[in-house]
C-alpha cells in the first residue's frame, strides 16, 4: 500500500491531478508559510489538549482553518502538487480516525487535535508517506491498540489511558517543532506504558478466568454427585430412610471435597462411590448366612468409612452420632432377617436430623428463553472466538466495551471482561444473539490489522475514486 502512495506523496516524479481540483491559484505558498501556518495551528490546538478542554463545540475542518491562515479560501488557491496531496493524505488519514469504530467514540476528539501536528510531520519528513515502520504510524498503531477495550462506564475521567493520551498529546503540541524525533520518543514513552497497562489487564484476565473455571469444575462435580446419590437410590429397593439423609445431608459434601481435590474417576473418586455402594448393600443384604457372614464382616468397615468421610467435612458430631446409632438398628435387623423399612418406619428426615436438613448448595441453571433460537445472530455469538471485543449499546450516549475471555464447556455460558482484566458479565449464548439481534451488541471487526492498514486502506479507496476534497469527502 505505501508503495503505491509515496510516488505521489513521497517525492516521487509521478504527479497526481485530480479532475476535482482546477481552481485558479491566488496566492504563492512557499514551505516555510505553510510550516509556520501549520504551527500555528498546532500551537491553538494545544489549549484543547485535555478531555476537560474538548467538547462538542462544532469546527471548521482543520483544512479550511489551515486555508484562512494561508489567506486562500480554499486549500487548493494555496497548494498543488506534493504539498496539497499530502494535506489531502492527512485530512483523510484524520478523517478516518475520527470514523474509525475500533477507535472509542470519546477518545476520537482529543487524538484529532494531532492532526495539526501529524500535517506538519508529513513536510518536514516525507519518510512517514514511505515507511509504514515510522514511528509516527508505530505511535498511532500503539494508541489504537492500547485503547479498543476501553470505556468510561469501567473508569473515571481522569483515567490511566484518558492521561496518558492527555500527555502523549501534550508533548508533541508543545515539543514538536522541526525535528521528527520527537515522534519516536513519544512513541516509546507511550509503548512502554501501554505494556504495562496490557500486562496488568493480562493478569486480572488469568485470574479472572480461572475463578469462572473454578466455579465450572464446582459445578460438573455437583452434577455428577447428584447422578451418582440419586441413581443409586432410585434403583436400590426400599432403603430406609437414615441412608438417604447419610447420602444427601453428608456424602453429597464428600463426593464434592473429593472431587474438587483429587478429580473425578480418580481412585479417591471412586472410593468416596464405593462407600456409597458398600452402604446401600449393607442394609439391603440378603438373608442367606452367607450374605450375614460379610454383612458381619464389613459394618466395622462401613462404619469408619462413613465417619472419617464426615470428619472430612467437619460434618455436625451430634447428627452423625444421632445417623450412625439409627444405622446400627438397621444392620441388626438385616443381621437378624427383619423387616428393615418396617423397623425404621417412623424415621423422618427432621428426627433423623434432630432439625431441618441444609439445603443442598446446588444451582438449578435455567436456560435463557432464546436458546430455541438458531437464528444467524445465535449462531454468530455461539461461533465468537475467545478475545473478541464487543460493543453494548445501550443508549445512544453509553457504550461499553467487553471482551470475550472464556466460554464454558458444561454450561451455556460466555465470559466477558473488561479492557483491565476485570470481570464485566456472563451472557449465555441466547442472550447474546438477543442483544445482538436488538442492535445493543456490535461486533467489533478488523481487530487483528493494525491501525495502519486499516487507515491507509481507507485512503486508498477514497483517493482512487477520487474523493479527496474536502468538499466531496463529507
Amino acid at each position: 500500500m505505501f508503495e503505491k502512495l509515496k510516488g505521489v506523496l513521497g517525492g516521487g516524479d509521478a504527479q497526481r491531478e485530480s479532475k476535482s481540483r482546477k481552481p485558479r491559484r491566488r496566492r504563492e505558498v512557499s514551505r516555510d508559510d505553510l510550516l509556520v501556518a501549520l504551527t500555528e495551528c498546532q500551537t491553538e490546538a494545544s489549549g484543547a489538549a485535555t478531555f476537560g478542554s474538548v467538547g462538542e463545540r462544532e469546527e471548521p475542518p482543520f483544512i479550511d482553518r489551515l486555508a484562512r491562515k494561508l489567506g486562500c479560501a480554499a486549500i487548493e488557491e494555496c497548494l498543488d502538487g506534493q504539498a496539497l496531496d499530502r494535506m489531502l493524505f492527512n485530512d483523510l488519514l484524520f478523517r478516518f480516525i475520527r470514523r474509525d469504530q475500533n477507535i472509542p467514540l470519546q477518545l476520537r476528539p482529543m487524538l484529532m487535535i494531532l492532526q495539526p501536528s501529524y500535517a506538519k510531520l508529513g513536510i518536514i519528513d516525507p519518510v512517514f508517506f514511505k515507511d509504514g515502520d515510522h514511528p509516527g504510524w508505530r505511535l498511532l498503531d500503539s494508541v489504537a491498540h492500547a485503547v479498543i477495550g476501553w470505556s468510561p462506564e469501567f473508569e473515571s475521567a481522569e483515567s490511566s489511558i484518558q492521561r496518558r493520551i492527555e500527555v502523549m498529546v501534550g508533548r508533541l503540541l508543545l515539543d514538536f517543532d522541526r525535528d521528527p524525533a520527537v515522534f519516536a520518543e513519544v512513541k516509546e514513552e507511550f509503548s512502554a506504558f501501554a505494556e504495562r497497562d496490557a500486562a496488568t489487564a493480562a493478569a486480572n484476565e488469568e485470574r479472572t478466568v480461572r475463578a469462572s473455571r473454578g466455579r465450572e469444575a464446582l459445578e460438573a462435580v455437583r452434577q455428577r454427585t447428584v447422578e451418582e446419590i440419586d441413581v443409586r437410590l432410585e434403583h436400590a429397593p426400599a432403603l430406609p430412610k437414615v441412608v438417604e439423609v447419610i447420602l444427601r445431608d453428608g456424602w453429597r459434601n464428600v463426593l464434592l471435597k473429593t472431587g474438587l481435590q483429587h478429580g473425578l474417576d480418580t481412585p479417591n473418586w471412586r472410593e468416596a462411590i464405593r462407600t456409597i455402594d458398600l452402604l446401600v448393600w449393607s442394609v439391603s443384604a440378603e438373608t442367606s448366612k452367607k450374605q450375614k457372614g460379610r454383612l458381619v464382616r464389613e459394618i466395622p468397615n462401613i462404619i469408619m468409612r462413613i465417619k472419617e468421610g464426615l470428619d472430612s467435612i467437619a460434618y455436625s458430631k451430634e447428627k452423625r452420632a444421632r445417623l450412625l446409632e439409627k444405622l446400627r438398628e438397621c444392620h441388626l435387623a438385616c443381621i437378624r432377617g427383619q423387616d428393615v423399612w418396617m423397623a425404621t418406619e417412623g424415621d423422618t428426615t427432621t428426627v433423623l436430623l434432630g432439625g431441618e436438613p441444609q439445603e443442598p448448595p446446588l444451582d438449578e441453571d435455567e436456560e435463557s428463553s432464546d436458546m430455541t433460537s438458531t437464528d444467524n445472530f445465535f449462531w454468530i455469538g455461539k461461533s465468537l472466538p475467545v478475545g473478541s471485543w464487543l460493543e453494548l449499546r445501550e443508549a445512544r450516549e453509553t457504550k461499553q466495551r467487553i471482551k470475550l475471555a472464556w466460554k464454558s464447556q458444561i454450561a451455556d455460558l460466555c465470559l466477558f471482561v473488561d479492557h483491565r482484566g476485570d470481570r464485566a458479565m456472563e451472557l449465555g449464548y441466547g442472550e447474546l444473539a438477543n442483544l445482538m439481534r436488538r442492535g445493543k451488541a456490535l461486533v467489533l471487526t478488523d481487530m487483528e490489522r493494525p491501525f495502519r492498514e486499516r487507515a491507509i486502506a481507507y485512503i486508498e479507496k477514497h483517493w482512487r475514486e477520487g474523493r479527496v476534497t474536502r468538499t466531496q469527502a463529507g
